[in-house]
């Protein structure tokens, strides 16, 4: 470290500081104007350093006014926080700006080419490769620097006049007035689609509650009972358009009651006008709000309830003074998340045992679990065991063993024997794995699948494992395209939509004549709405707001904030979020928005969770400005 210092020390003197300014801005022009997917890989091979020059002057013919501003604002960093003597070499920021250099980098491969050829293809490539990671890790350093330095000298902000308006207006009943904001923005955004959109996965649970299909568990069984018997309350009161309201409406009031919670302790917690302001602000505007909780579906439900659950778990984590009603909170949050989500419980349950390494009143916290535990037990037994009810689909769980399948038969079937064919053609339809694959998402090869018994899957499997071992290389390819999405805030896969912003019509002969939600204004009404979202999607840096990536970026960056402070306690608290990601990664589409919903909800807990140690309370910055401290050590 110390040698890494004094090397960093003389380049930023003299001749040598202009120099290494030049250097970086080169290095980050490349980063931010090479565009893989336009590289012909076949003409770079052995073109050696005159081919790397033609190379680098092809993919920078795109240069304007965005990347011009862009250099500018980077020279102006790079002149503030790397070359100036008094600021120190930052390794926190370092190594997260590390991790997600290579999220980068290796997306901007598999965007392209669906595998890493970007940075393996060849000599000159990985050279390329090189420069453009170097170029992005010291943009990414600099800004990850840039904000840790502005925590480590920060002080209780004084708040502007507007500021102090808004304050004013909320001091009184302010969970009332959020939670009325709250609705009151999401039912006029909704207004397009009223009275509300029911999605293929919704009218299928809703088709199960009112017996035009058989029951089963594929669906989680509670939410479609819950689903159901909301839907039915209004549809008696109102017919088919009432229950849909009625149901939008629950999701409204439920949702906003979380949210404005979780608002008003962001207040307590931190006394940042800006900053709760701030969280109302997105909760209230950012379009996957409003558009999921007008959606009958079962995604919607499920992320409410573990942002629900995470709220109670970071408030015993930081409060002292707990009452049993707290724990009981957190216990209903904890089983209703893993009655409405069949994988939550790989959430809820560790979480729990980390809250017991690290929370206060052990006691409380282990009965809790316990309880949990037992309630969850109970509670999930019942459609299974009393009722009989099975899942239409024993192979969901195997999006990733399928998909990389999916790839090793679509690159290299010709070498599977006729006994291995045979195999897997008991499990999927063979001829057709080629002809639907698709890189970033495994429904396609779900598809084919012919509800093999279980002696059947288990061969599958096996042929699996044997491949796996052939040719990893293949098997690892197959899951990056599947889960980079989620890592790289820069790529959305547009091969399912963001939203679900429709009504499905019948999905067999049994309900083709039930009308679940028939939208009452015009078409025009929709299709500029749906402009507004294109908008969204298409508009630099807005559209990071509604990408998955986006926020596993915050999560490392506020996860090394908490890390500088070693509070190891909030640290370990990060493993909702972590956890929730990983079982993104499982899921079979890369990138999906309503996947990552109960992480984009948390994120703001989780901001402040990693303000809170470099927070100063009043008192304290006056002190400091007594004594002439201004500036706080970075750890």
């Amino acid at each position: 470290m110390n040698k890494i210092k004094g090397v960093l020390g003389k380049l930023r003197t003299g001749y040598l500081r202009y120099i290494t300014l030049a250097v970086l801005l080169c290095l980050s022009v490349l980063a931010i104007t090479i565009a893989p997917g336009q590289m012909n890989l076949d003409e770079a091979k052995g073109a050696g350093i005159v081919g790397l020059t033609s190379l680098l002057s092809m993919e920078q013919q795109d240069v304007g006014i965005a990347h011009l501003a862009a250099v500018i604002l980077l020279w102006l960093l790079f002149n503030r926080y790397l070359l100036r003597d008094r600021l120190p070499f930052e390794a926190t920021a370092a190594w997260v700006s590390c991790i997600l250099s290579i999220f980068l980098i290796c997306g901007m491969s598999l965007s392209a080419f669906h595998d890493l050829s970007f940075l393996f293809g060849r000599k000159v490539q990985f050279i390329i490769a090189a420069a453009v990671f170097a170029g992005i890790w010291v943009i990414i350093y600099t800004v990850i620097k840039a904000f840790y330095n502005t925590l480590d000298r920060r002080k209780t902000v004084r708040n502007s006049q507007l500021l102090s308006k808004i304050e004013g207006f909320f001091a009184d009943r302010f969970l009332l007035k959020v939670f009325f904001a709250l609705v009151i923005a999401w039912l006029i955004q909704a207004i397009p689609f009223f009275p509300g959109s029911v999605p293929h996965d919704g009218r299928y649970q809703l088709n199960q509650f009112f017996g035009y299909q058989r029951l089963n568990i594929h669906h989680p069984y509670y939410s479609t009972m819950l689903m159901g018997f909301i839907y039915k309350v209004g549809s008696k009161l109102f017919g088919h358009n009432g229950g849909c309201v009625f149901f939008v409406l629950f999701q409204c009031f439920w949702g906003a009651a979380v949210f404005a919670r979780i608002c008003d302790y962001i207040r307590r917690k931190t006394g940042s006008t800006l900053f709760w302001f701030g969280c109302v602000l997105f909760y209230m505007f950012a379009p996957m709000w409003w558009t999921y909780f007008q959606t009958i579906h079962k995604d919607t439900i499920s992320f409410i309830v573990l942002s629900w659950f995470t709220f109670e778990y970071i408030y015993i984590l930081l409060e002292e003074k707990l009452t049993k009603y707290n724990y009981i909170m957190l216990v209903a949050a904890g089983v209703l998340s893993c009655l409405f989500r069949h994988d939550s419980k790989y959430i809820i349950f560790p979480a729990m045992l980390v809250l017991l390494m690290i929370g206060s009143q052990k006691f409380r916290i282990l009965f809790s679990g316990v309880s949990l535990a037992l309630l969850f037990v109970l509670l999930n037994s019942y459609p299974e065991h009393y009722l009989g009810l099975t899942s239409d689909n024993n192979l969901e769980a195997l999006s990733i063993p399928m998909q990389q399948m999916g790839r090793y038969v679509t690159l290299y079937g010709d070498e599977l024997t006729d006994e291995e064919k045979e195999i897997i053609d008991t499990v999927f339809d063979l001829e057709k794995i080629p002809e639907v694959y698709d890189p970033e998402l495994a429904d396609k090869i779900k598809s084919l699948r012919r509800g093999a018994p279980e002696e059947d899957v288990k061969a599958f499997l096996s042929l699996w494992l044997e491949k796996l071992r052939e040719r990893p290389g293949v098997f690892i390819t197959a899951t990056l395209n599947n889960v980079f999405g989620y890592t790289d805030p820069f790529y959305f896969y547009k091969g399912m939509g963001r939203f679900q912003l429709y009504t499905k019509g019948a999905l067999g002969e049994d309900d083709e004549d039930v009308v679940y939600s028939e939208y009452l204004l015009p078409e025009g009404c929709r299709t500029a709405a749906m402009n507004i979202l294109d908008a969204w999607d298409n508009t630099p840096y807005l559209c990071l707001i509604i990408n998955s990536g986006t926020y596993t970026w915050i999560g490392f960056v506020l996860l090394g904030a908490v890390l500088r402070r070693r509070r190891w306690d909030y640290a370990l608290s990060f493993c909702i979020p972590v956890l929730l990601t990983l079982i993104c990664f499982a899921s079979p589409v890369n990138g999906l928005l309503r996947y990552s919903l109960a992480v984009m909800a948390i994120t703001p807990l989780y901001i402040m969770l990693a303000y809170l140690p470099y927070y100063k309370s009043t008192s304290e910055v006056n002190t400091e400005e007594r004594i002439g401290t201004h500036h706080a050590e970075p750890c």
